[in-house]
Order: structure tokens, then C-alpha cells, then sequence
């Protein structure tokens, strides 16, 4: 690597560390002024050894090292690319990595005020600008949508395209394994029903009804969650709508209440295949984050008697009745998923305001 190459990168460097100060916008002119993918690449062509033969040499001997650079070198960019499209204020905000092309290219047409999202928390007493959320409020009127978007609505609505590419792939896949269109509508319905039965089964068990007959098509995941349901105990809420009044979504949680020694918001779900982390769980965890943010803003925590909600749990339910894999969220792990779900209600809000239905 040459020494025009490594100044290259330590300029990249130097402009995402002014990024994240009051010189922000030298990020957004760098990035607009040059392609940064070609400074890189240009600099990279003058590494090109005089020697081929001491090139592969050097390349078969440190091969692991160097994947190791162009895989920094490539993170380098995409943060630079990020910063310079996401960063608002003296705050930068990092989607996840699944959406970082939809945050950084689809949401950055947007009022100042829109901030006020990305900036909102997840607790109930934060400070929060005022001024910024009237400003967000009088905008969203503007659009006479008429009606909030449902947590599961904005979660479909700002998926990334690889997880669109997931999605259409396996609907295709099991259709042709089903034998056609009509078989796979019936098997959504089925899981749809699935779902359903095993909540109401669980809501009746916490409510105090012992003598359960789950239906047919549920037996399995009712007999997955015996062993953790004798764990809950001072149930607050079970089947309980909610609001976010400050930055407009709704949704409706399964169940808050004492899972061991800790309150949770819980949510049941089902899977056919085994999910031993919480990042096998898709988009479940940002749910999660969007009902505890919802219900700590709302009136929910002083009619049921409860100061804060900081831990989730998910629980997953499996067909053939083996334990259910309960998934719990600390304080850390909401946070974090917190700031995952606040980018997305962000992108959003952007595409409406943009005139464009989300896609």
C-alpha cells in the first residue's frame, strides 16, 4: 500500500471525524464536491506492484490480512457516505445496516423539524424540543392522512431492498412448493390463524382459566410455551392498543408483566425453525422497541400503575412442542433497537411527506 493510498484514506478519515462536530457540513461537501469511490479506487491502482509474481507472493501469504483492510477500507467509505447524508445537528445518526441505503438516499429530503424523531426517547420523562415537535405535528396535519400507521405497516414500509429480495423469494419459492397461488394464500391464512389461537390460548392462561383446549392447528406451539408461562406473574396489560402521540404510529402488544424478577413487554411469536439468537428474529425486536416507546409516552404507565418499562422479552413458539426460546431484552438491547426504530419511523415519515406511498 503507497503512501498516496494511505493519505487517502486518513483524509476519509479526518472528514468523518469533523463529521461529528459543529463542522458537520464539511462531510455533506466533501461528499458532494467528490466521488469518494473514485478517489479509492485511483489510489488503489497506483498499489499495483512492478512485480506480479511478489504481488501474488505477498497477496497469497497475508490473505487474511488483507480481506481484513479492504473490509475496513470499504467501512470507511460507507460510514463517510452515511455521516455525510444522515448527520443533522452536532448528532450522527448510523441506521442499521440493512437500511443504510434507504436512510441515507430516500430520507434526507426532510424539514429540520423531522430531527425531532430521531431525537425522541424511549423514557418517559426525557426533555424533547417542543418547538421541533410542533413543527412535525403541523406537517404531518398537512398531509390530511386521516389515520396513524401501524408499527408492522412502517416496519414493511422501510425495509430494505435485500429484505424485500428475501421476502419475494421465498413467497415464490413456497408457492411453487405449494402448487400455486391459491395454496400459499390458504397457508398464510393457517399461520395467520396459528398465531391467533396461541395468543388467545396464553391470554386465557394469564388471566386465570386453567382448563384450556387449544385448536387443532396449535397444539404444538401451546405445549412450546408451557414451561416459561408459570414464570410470568403480575400481569399489567395483556392485548393492549397503543399510541405514540409525539411522532404518530400505533400498535398493539401482547402482554406487560413480570417475567421472573423483571417487568417486560412481552411478545409471542411462532416459528418453524429454531431461533437461539435475537438476531434470527428479523425486525421482532424493533416491535418490541416501538410498544415499550409507545406505552412509556402514554397515559398506559399511570392507569396501570407502573413508573417505566425498560426490559422486552420475546418468546418463540415452536410446532413441535419443544420449550419456547425466550428472548430477553435488557435496557441496553431496547435502547439500541430503540435508535433502529426511530430511523425507520424517520424514512417513514420522509416518504409521505415526499408524496410518495411508501413501498
Amino acid at each position: 500500500m503507497n503512501q498516496s493510498y494511505i493519505k487517502s484514506l486518513m483524509l476519509l478519515n479526518r472528514i468523518q471525524l469533523l463529521s461529528r462536530s459543529e463542522n458537520h457540513w464539511l462531510c455533506r461537501y466533501f461528499s458532494s464536491t467528490f466521488n469518494i469511490n473514485d478517489i479509492v479506487k485511483q489510489n488503489k491502482q497506483k498499489t499495483t506492484s512492478s512485480s506480479k509474481k511478489k504481488e501474488t507472493k505477498l497477496k497469497s501469504s497475508n490473505k487474511s490480512n488483507e480481506i481484513s483492510t479492504e473490509e475496513n477500507n470499504t467501512d470507511i467509505i460507507t460510514d463517510l457516505q452515511t455521516v455525510a447524508t444522515t448527520n443533522v445537528g452536532n448528532k450522527v445518526y448510523t441506521p442499521d445496516s440493512n437500511n443504510n441505503a434507504q436512510f441515507s438516499k430516500k430520507a434526507i429530503n426532510h424539514p429540520e423539524c423531522f430531527t425531532c424523531i430521531l431525537d425522541m426517547s424511549v423514557y418517559a420523562n426525557a426533555n424533547i424540543d417542543t418547538c421541533k415537535l410542533q413543527e412535525f405535528k403541523d406537517i404531518i396535519e398537512d398531509l390530511e392522512i386521516g389515520y396513524l400507521p401501524s408499527v408492522s405497516t412502517i416496519i414493511t414500509a422501510t425495509q430494505s431492498k435485500k429484505q424485500q429480495e428475501v421476502l419475494k423469494n421465498w413467497q415464490l419459492e413456497k408457492t411453487k412448493e405449494l402448487g400455486g397461488d391459491a395454496q400459499f394464500q390458504e397457508f398464510k391464512k393457517g399461520m395467520l390463524n396459528t398465531g391467533e389461537s396461541l395468543h388467545k390460548c396464553i391470554e386465557m392462561r394469564l388471566k386465570g382459566v386453567e382448563d384450556i383446549t387449544p385448536s387443532e392447528n396449535c397444539e404444538g406451539h401451546w405445549q412450546s410455551v408451557q414451561h416459561m408461562l408459570g414464570d410470568i406473574k403480575d400481569v399489567k396489560m395483556l392485548e393492549t392498543d397503543c399510541v405514540h402521540q409525539e411522532i404518530f404510529y400505533k400498535g398493539k402488544f401482547d402482554c406487560i408483566a413480570k417475567l421472573g424478577n423483571t417487568m417486560c413487554l412481552i411478545e409471542w411469536k411462532t416459528s418453524s425453525k429454531p431461533k437461539p439468537l435475537l438476531s434470527s428474529t428479523y425486525d421482532n425486536p424493533l416491535q418490541v422497541a416501538a410498544y415499550i416507546g409507545a406505552v412509556n409516552r402514554s397515559s398506559l404507565l399511570k392507569q396501570h400503575d407502573l413508573t417505566e418499562v425498560t426490559h422486552g422479552a420475546l418468546v418463540i413458539a415452536y410446532p413441535s412442542g419443544e420449550p419456547a426460546t425466550v428472548h430477553v431484552m435488557s435496557q441496553r438491547i431496547v435502547e439500541k433497537y430503540w435508535s433502529q426504530w426511530t430511523q425507520r419511523v424517520y424514512m417513514y415519515w420522509c416518504q409521505r411527506m415526499n408524496h410518495r406511498e411508501p413501498e
